[in-house]
């Protein structure tokens, strides 16, 4: 395969030091949408076409997992994140099966979220003039509409001081950061949260009313035809796919609401523009699910957020299950590969010149209409296990 020399032992580390995405970029433009290079011993695959990166995900022999205790102490090797092959393909379709049923792609989960965003607006309302942190502004609020939508339940109290939340997990999301002693114990926590919440559900479990998804998924445990399955691994799988649900999705919501808020601080003609639209099709009350498709300009602020700021810029890293040739290239078994969705969303042959600016009517182009930013946006991020 193309790609740049490695050095024996260190491969091509000491070349991405400085900066790794932007060398993944020139390598790209040099050797091509698919090259391989070396973390160490390591052969790593990268695609950096969208088309590419769909049609290589799609394949059940590029749906392993390279062995991480970070991700593996999360479930305990159950759930999804800790899966591949058939079990990951499996798990993953029957969580989503039973989020959909949960109401969480429909309007049902709506007051749980607004809810939520009046307690944030309240907050600030009450610090007009003030300087805030936003760096973690967001986890609070949706840490718990998430909780609410998985558990129907508050999952972190509301401080009176700041009107916000606060968990102490939450500190400790990135383990080499804070330590692996606390990280530990605070996973520990989370995980006893989910076994009470799992333990509350079954006292009172009515198959015939699920009330959120654990009870949902409860019904499909119930009436599983697997002779293989019992009632102990499948809350072992429950409580895990829970804890992936919020490991893939807590953060990286908050952190792109996050950098929504940075970029129209930054650009106040976008800001503007955004808030004429909404009033003029809101109004005074209550912004809806119903309004999205009445909010064209305010979609594109969001997919312009998603594109610029790339929050998962290489994904999570797949592993080659078998050895397999994909348009020519021969990827082995056992190659980690990296779908570059940073190099993707500032492609310039994609997005024009200008892909390191905010500019939100790039999705509004007679050329590239919403549809194509969508598929652009999430065809690279197929191979993430966040609904």
């Amino acid at each position: 395969n193309l790609g740049p020399i490695s050095l024996p032992l260190l491969g091509n580390v000491l070349q991405l030091v400085r900066d790794p995405l932007g060398v993944l970029q020139k390598w790209a433009v040099k050797y091509g949408p698919v090259f391989s290079f070396r973390m160490g011993p390591q052969d790593t695959i990268v695609v950096s076409d969208p088309k590419l990166v769909k049609e290589l995900f799609s394949d059940i022999n590029s749906t392993g997992r390279a062995s991480n205790p970070v991700t593996h102490y999360f479930g305990d090797g159950y759930g999804i994140i800790n899966n591949d092959g058939r079990i990951w393909e499996s798990q993953r379709r029957y969580t989503l099966r039973k989020l959909r049923d949960a109401g969480v792609f429909k309007s049902s989960i709506e007051g749980f979220i607004m809810e939520e965003a009046a307690t944030l607006t309240n907050f600030f309302q009450q610090n007009v003039g003030k300087p805030i942190s936003g760096i973690k502004l967001y986890n609070g609020p949706v840490v718990n509409a998430l909780w609410r939508t998985i558990s129907g339940r508050d999952c972190v109290n509301r401080t009176a001081d700041s009107g916000l939340f606060f968990a102490s997990f939450l500190r400790h999301i990135a383990p080499g950061f804070f330590g692996w002693t606390n990280w530990v114990n605070s996973v520990d926590s989370f995980y006893e949260l989910i076994d009470k919440a799992v333990e509350k559900h079954l006292e009172n479990f009515d198959p015939n009313n699920p009330r959120d998804f654990i009870d949902n998924y409860l019904v499909e445990m119930q009436n599983s035809k697997d002779s293989t399955s019992n009632m102990d691994t499948g809350e072992k799988y429950l409580k895990a796919i829970v804890g992936d649900l919020f490991l893939a999705g807590a953060e990286t919501s908050a952190t792109t609401l996050s950098f929504a808020t940075l970029y129209l601080i930054h650009n106040s003609d976008a800001q503007r523009k955004a808030q004429q639209e909404i009033d003029r099709v809101v109004g005074s009350r209550p912004i809806s699910l119903s309004d999205k498709p009445l909010l064209p300009y305010t979609e594109a602020v969001l997919m312009e957020t998603l594109r610029l700021s790339s929050i998962t810029p290489l994904g999570v890293p797949h592993q080659m299950l078998a050895d397999t040739v994909f348009h020519g290239f021969f990827l082995p078994k056992g190659a980690t590969v990296l779908a570059s969705q940073f190099g993707i969303h500032h492609d310039s042959k994609i997005w024009g010149n200008d892909v390191n600016e905010f500019r939100p009517e790039r999705f509004l182009s007679e050329d590239k209409p919403m549809w194509f930013g969508t598929m652009l946006l999430f065809l690279s991020v197929l191979e993430e296990d966040r609904v």
